[in-house]
């Protein structure tokens, strides 16, 4: 006998709604111009969460499968998946938006135009963190491996990875970053255009920092092999402060200050102003 549960919930205009479903198949659920909604969904696969234009909407998700959670221009939404596979969170024109993934693979989360924007994602795989014109977002990933972090014209982004492997963090046309790293492997930080930038690494393998166009960038390495920092057409000097490095390959245009702490002989490298 072959037993199929199809539901579909659908909501519009409404107060006060509370969608509850727990072991299902298929489920549906549309919510449309709604003001504090609760949607939660436990034990189930093939889940559809939609809110539109609402306010104060809560999606809780554990041990789910094929999960799509997404919210367009809504206010106070709190996205919580627990424990599932392939899941996609997809946030647009939204404030105070808080994305939540722990113990899961193959998680997606698109953030365009938002504020206040918080992504967490804890001992996960293959993680897709997009954050685009937004301003105060804070994505932090820690015990992860394949992260993919991608911020563009944003304001007073921190990024935050530790024990990750394959990290890739690239940052355009923003003020105030903060990149940190601790305990990673092959780590990729890119930042363009930018004003006060600020990365740091400690005890990593195969690192490559590379930062054009910006001004006051202030590079940390600490007991890492195989560094490659890169920095053109830069406004004011760049410190640098590296210790029990090997095989250093330095590309500049400006004045360069080069310490190496634990060393009798410290070197100091002054280029030519490129003429401009």
């Amino acid at each position: 006998m072959i037993l199929t549960l199809v539901y579909n919930l659908t909501n519009a205009n409404s107060t006060g709604i509370s969608l509850t479903n727990a072991n299902s198949t298929g489920m549906s659920l549309a919510n449309a111009n709604i003001t504090g909604i609760s949607l939660t969904n436990a034990n189930s696969t093939g889940i559809s969460l939609t809110n539109a234009n609402s306010t104060w909407i809560s999606l809780t998700n554990a041990n789910s499968t094929g999960i799509s959670l997404t919210n367009a221009n809504n206010t106070g939404i709190s996205l919580t998946n627990a424990n599932s596979t392939w899941i996609s969170l997809t946030n647009a024109n939204n404030t105070g938006i808080s994305l939540t993934n722990a113990n899961s693979n193959w998680i997606s989360l698109t953030n365009t135009n938002n504020t206040g924007i918080s992504l967490t994602n804890a001992n996960n795989t293959g993680i897709s963190l997009t954050n685009a014109n937004s301003t105060g977002i804070s994505i932090t990933n820690a015990n992860s491996t394949w992260i993919s972090l991608t911020n563009y014209n944003s304001t007073g982004i921190s990024l935050t990875n530790a024990n990750s492997t394959w990290i890739s963090l690239t940052n355009y046309n923003s003020t105030g970053i903060s990149l940190t790293n601790a305990n990673s492997t092959c780590i990729s930080l890119t930042n363009a255009n930018s004003t006060g930038i600020y990365l740091t690494n400690a005890n990593n393998t195969g690192i490559s920092l590379t930062n054009a166009n910006s001004t006051g960038i202030s590079l940390t390495n600490v007991n890492s092999p195989e560094i490659s920092i890169s920095n053109a057409e830069t406004l004011c000097y760049l410190s640098l402060v590296l210790i029990t490095l090997g095989h250093l390959s330095l590309s500049y245009d400006n004045g360069i200050s080069l310490s190496n702490g634990d060393n009798n002989e410290i070197p100091h490298y002054f280029a030519r102003p490129v003429a401009r």
